[in-house]
């Protein structure tokens, strides 16, 4: 019982955005990944027609967001 399970996946996007501005847990990034990160890829991939490129774009955005 070291480790506290993480239950974020019920939170919609404002709760995990005001969790993450008040405890910086970076699992929630994770979390928001997994919902929105083929989006972002496919947006990416859109404009940038490169799959490398985009995959490169879409850890960058991701990555910007813990700062």
């Amino acid at each position: 019982a070291f480790f506290k399970k993480r239950t974020y996946k019920d939170k919609t996007d404002k709760d995990l955005i005001d969790l993450y501005k008040t405890n910086q847990d970076r699992y929630i990034i994770g979390v928001l990944y997994e919902r929105y990160g083929h989006l972002v890829l496919g947006t990416c991939l859109k404009y940038l027609k490169d799959m490398t490129l985009s995959e490169d774009t879409t850890m960058s955005i991701f990555e910007s967001l813990f700062e």
